[in-house]
């Protein structure tokens, strides 16, 4: 009997400490993981019922225990998003200075430090701040980003901002014209807060004479360069642009052409700092439609404003101006129809393509009828898409066989472009010449072989791709009765052309134009 009760005893007694070891191992856990999160979010001493920590022992153990999440952190607050290489990167996190400051103005004590990573040839520069609050704990509000291979001075605190000055090395770049390798030119940021307590940079200069002269000279990625009168050269560029680190592209521009700067969608671009550098070193910016008026040697500069990485999508474009008319064999059309309704004439050029059943279409929604002057080496390869224009009710026009410039040609070549071309398309009356370059021996030519120069008296420069509403307000704001319009079906993308011409139909058919193919072809 007594050797049951000692048993009995025994096993409640083990029992005992079971529990209680499993509740020291719970508590244990509770407290490590309490700690882990302490540490981040810098309350640990309510946990352990200690003073607040200071601001800046928050962040220093914040860095050290998950240096890559402050990273992250960075990255994500300026809406950028690190790569695998630069989250791998915050094993080379390096504090750089640090200051004591009241950024939010609650006269308690923040901290802010400014941190680098390495990340391939370059160094990022960024700052962090513990902002520390009323209950006197200190809370990591995330960061901002301040730039690219600097050299910075000690950050100086006044009232609610940071002060910091250095300067940004050539040393991994190429020198701006006139500098040397490895210069340093200064810079000025001031770090404060907002009202939900994150940072945010002011650049206040950049360099002692920014307005004139950028810091560092971009790297030439690539060239548009027209030489002759129709020449129509294109850059696109792609790809990661970092902060720091411009790019240019090289462009003439003679006085025949234009310079534009769009995305492949022919749209500005809002997102990148984009300077036109001439001749003379003067500095100009695209207008509101990505269209810039230089002329010669000129240097498009691409930056990046603060966001450590920036993707690119940028096409610099010299564009030749259209030549000015000649008068033509179409000159006398008539204005209004036989009803009194007024009339417009509309022609496509550059086709057919992919896009021409997209306008056919178009027309037939509207009843309307058009002239498509033809590319020869296209419609050789698509005849039953030239038949299926003349089925709709429309007319065919030549427009050469590889599109040179008339004016440019032997007779003879001249010749073979216009036959080669009605091969293709069938004998047609109408000829427009590429661009509209001719001049009177190019119209003693087309004489010769019984055709007629058709031209246009409203350029809807689609071509451009300057956008929809532009298009269709550049065509409503110029057409009248009588009026030959210029669109595109072909040579590119036409998706900007085939949606301004429902738009522009729609307005003719509210205005009571008839819309006919020119007569004569």
């Amino acid at each position: 009997m007594t050797s049951a009760r000692h048993q009995e005893g025994r096993t409640r007694r083990s029992r005992h400490n079971r529990s209680y070891a499993i509740a020291a191992a719970l508590a244990v856990v509770a407290l490590v993981a309490g700690g882990a999160y302490a540490l981040w979010s810098g309350n640990i001493s309510g946990i352990f019922a200690l003073a607040p920590k200071s601001a800046q022992d928050t962040l220093t153990e914040a860095m050290t225990a998950d240096p890559a999440a402050i990273v992250k952190t960075v990255f994500d607050q300026i809406g950028a998003s690190p790569s695998d290489g630069e989250l791998a990167a915050a094993r080379s996190l390096r504090r750089e200075q640090g200051v004591e400051v009241d950024l939010n103005g609650d006269d308690r004590g923040d901290y802010l430090g400014i941190y680098s990573v390495q990340d391939a040839d370059s160094r990022d520069f960024f700052a962090v701040a513990a902002l520390t609050q009323p209950e006197g704990d200190a809370r990591i509000t995330g960061g901002a980003f301040i730039g690219t291979d600097l050299q910075l001075d000690a950050p100086k605190a006044s009232g609610d901002q940071v002060r910091i000055t250095g300067a940004v090395t050539t040393a991994n770049s190429v020198a701006a014209a006139g500098d040397n390798p490895g210069e340093a030119r200064p810079f000025e940021e001031t770090i404060l807060t907002n009202e939900a307590g994150e940072l945010r940079v002011q650049l206040e200069k950049l360099g002692d004479s920014a307005a004139e002269k950028p810091a560092v000279r971009a790297a030439e990625i690539g060239q548009a360069r027209a030489e002759s009168r129709t020449d129509a050269p294109t850059f696109h560029a792609t790809g990661p642009l970092r902060f720091g680190q411009p790019v240019e592209i090289s462009v003439h521009v003679p006085e025949t052409h234009s310079l534009s700067i769009t995305n492949e969608s022919g749209e500005p671009i809002s997102d990148l700092a984009i300077t036109v550098v001439d001749e003379q070193g003067q500095l100009q910016h695209p207008d509101e439609f990505g269209e810039v008026s230089v002329v010669g040697d000129a240097r498009v500069r691409l930056g990046s404003d603060h966001a450590p990485v920036t993707m690119m999508d940028v096409l610099v474009s010299v564009i030749p101006d259209p030549l000015p008319s000649m008068p033509s064999a179409l000159d006398n059309l008539a204005s209004y129809d036989d009803s009194g309704r007024p009339v417009v004439y509309l022609t496509f050029d550059d086709g057919p393509s992919e896009y021409t059943p997209q306008v056919l279409e178009v027309l037939a929604k509207h009843n309307a009828h058009a002239t498509f002057f033809m590319i020869g080496a296209q419609a050789a390869n698509q005849p039953a898409m030239v038949q299926r224009v003349r089925d709709a009710g429309h007319t065919v026009g030549n427009h050469s066989w590889s599109h040179p410039d008339f004016t440019e040609l032997k007779d003879k070549e001249l010749r073979a472009q216009i036959t080669q071309t009605d091969e293709a398309v069938g004998g047609v009356r109408c000829v427009r010449p590429p661009y509209g370059a001719t001049d009177g021996r190019v119209r003693d030519v087309l004489s010769s072989m019984e055709k007629s120069q058709a031209l246009w008296t409203v350029d809807s420069e689609d071509w451009k791709r300057p956008g929809v509403d532009k298009i269709v307000d550049r065509v409503l704001g110029d057409v009248g009765p009588g009026s030959v319009v210029l669109m595109h079906d072909g040579g590119g993308s036409r998706e900007q052309s085939v949606a301004a011409l429902d738009k522009i139909l729609n307005r003719l058919d509210s205005e009571g134009y008839v819309v006919l193919a020119l007569p004569s072809c």
